[in-house]
């Protein structure tokens, strides 16, 4: 038995392309959040005068490094 392929269609490659795409946006979607909290992590170790049981990680984007 032999195996026959149909030819690639714009319609396919189309398909193909959204779904590369629609992964992308998913890993960068699920790469964000683990990003935010390590930056965050990162400016509140390094913030002279930061408190997190008294300031809103938001107050972050305050003052001279915001």
């Amino acid at each position: 038995m032999t195996a026959t392929s149909a030819p690639a269609t714009a319609a396919g490659t189309r398909v193909r392309a959204t779904a590369q795409a629609s992964g992308r946006l998913l890993l960068a979607g699920a790469l964000s959040g683990p990003l935010f909290f390590a930056s965050a992590i990162t400016q509140m170790l390094t913030r002279e005068g930061f408190d997190i049981t008294r300031h809103p990680i938001s107050q972050l984007s305050t003052g001279d490094l915001g």
